[in-house]
């Protein structure tokens, strides 16, 4: 696939690590995160992305999931696709609530339950949570990869396949409603997002079993409006592990931190892991706990933005 096909420009970022101590009671928690900058042309134009970029491509953003999933020793996790072999059919149906729940099943045999859930009740039916395929439409005559958004696909796939590769389409802005709730307080969260460069969404929310919330920030990559070429349809991953009961969570949402106060934008998930609480935690194994209680620990990785797709993976 030439580069003038995809409207793509090579770029690299830096792959971070963070683990902070937070309190005599809250040990460490562990923060991972990877960008890949993409520039697709104008939707409107000739130059509009006609394929997305697979993991081969987005290696600062596949890096941070790798360190991510290899961070979690010790629990059990699953990674969910979004896709119809895994029971995600709803496909661009606004206007109906979106409900699916995903099982992971643990190593002692018990289950914890993802439920995702979005009533799709307001009245602007593009601000809806929808499953989409990268190569659909989901609000007007553009495909959503020329807008953007698209699934995350592994390497050596077809640009068919890749295409055809589904994810979750959602506003995550103002008036967002959509929730990942679990029926038993979990340790960690990771997900791949696109098209969230217009800074209309720069974190999400945990909510703790005792009703607290904790904010995980995303440092993204603006795209300026009075850019020549303008950033469209980056890829990241952001990844989250607690360490303690005390800060394990049962709730996650989107919501508006950084960005333009009262904006919606729409953005894409996918590759979406969930980890329950560690049989033996101590997340120290996977990140050395320092001294005095604070980690940066920063790995710039060269990266190239160019195509995607992904991978089923369940893993306990």
């Amino acid at each position: 696939m030439k580069l003038k096909e995809i409207g793509l420009v090579v770029t690299s970022l830096t792959v971070t690590i963070i683990g902070m101590g937070i309190n005599s009671s809250s040990a460490q928690a562990a923060s991972f995160l990877g960008e890949d900058i993409q520039y697709f042309g104008n939707p409107n134009t000739n130059r509009a992305a006609q394929d997305a970029p697979d993991v081969s491509k987005l290696t600062n953003s596949y890096n941070a999931e790798q360190q991510f999933l290899k961070a979690l020793t010790g629990r059990s996790f699953k990674t969910v696709n979004f896709e119809a072999s895994e029971g995600f059919d709803q496909i661009n149906e606004t206007g109906v609530k979106l409900d699916y729940n995903v099982d992971l099943t643990k190593n002692d045999g018990n289950i914890v339950r993802m439920n995702i859930f979005d009533s799709n009740s307001g009245r602007d039916t593009s601000l809806h949570t929808t499953i989409q395929k990268t190569n659909g439409k989901s609000n007007g005559s553009n495909t959503n990869v020329s807008g953007g958004r698209y699934g995350i696909s592994d390497a050596g796939l077809t640009k068919q396949q890749r295409l055809n590769n589904q994810f979750l389409n959602t506003n995550a802005g103002k008036d967002s409603n959509l929730i990942f709730s679990f029926s038993e307080a979990i340790s960690g969260f990771g997900f791949y997002g696109t098209d969230f460069e217009r800074g209309a969404i720069m974190g999400y929310e945990l909510t703790r079993l005792d009703g607290s919330t904790k904010f995980v920030n995303l440092p993204l990559t603006l795209s300026d409006p009075n850019a020549k070429v303008k950033i469209r349809g980056t890829a990241f991953y952001s990844g989250y592990i607690a360490d303690s009961q005390e800060d394990y969570f049962t709730k996650v949402q989107f919501k508006i931190k950084d960005g333009e106060q009262g904006t919606n934008d729409i953005v894409a998930f996918d590759r979406m892991t969930f980890a329950s609480a560690p049989v033996k935690t101590n997340l120290s194994k996977a990140v050395p706990e320092p001294s005095l209680g604070f980690l940066a620990l920063g790995a710039v990785i060269s990266g190239a933005a160019f195509k995607r797709r992904k991978q089923f993976c369940n893993m306990s």
